[in-house]
């Protein structure tokens, strides 16, 4: 199954509280099943700070369901 991720310019990741963390703590890195939605939160996330380049990733999950990053 495919999840949307969000990734900045210095490789973190969106998590579910729209805080930038690392690859370390996968089970906190905000994904959806949708990429309209992906697109929504970041177009958020830049209007609060446009300094923030993002792009979506869509991602495979593993057995455990993280993302595989």
């Amino acid at each position: 199954m495919a999840v949307f991720i969000i990734q900045n310019q210095l490789d973190l990741y969106l998590d579910k509280h729209q805080n930038w963390i690392s690859s370390e703590n996968k089970g906190s890195i905000y994904r959806t099943q949708y990429h309209d939605e992906a697109l929504n939160l970041l177009i958020e996330i830049n209007a609060k700070d446009i300094n923030i380049r993002g792009k979506i990733l869509e991602v495979e999950l593993d057995e455990k369901q993280q993302p595989k990053i």
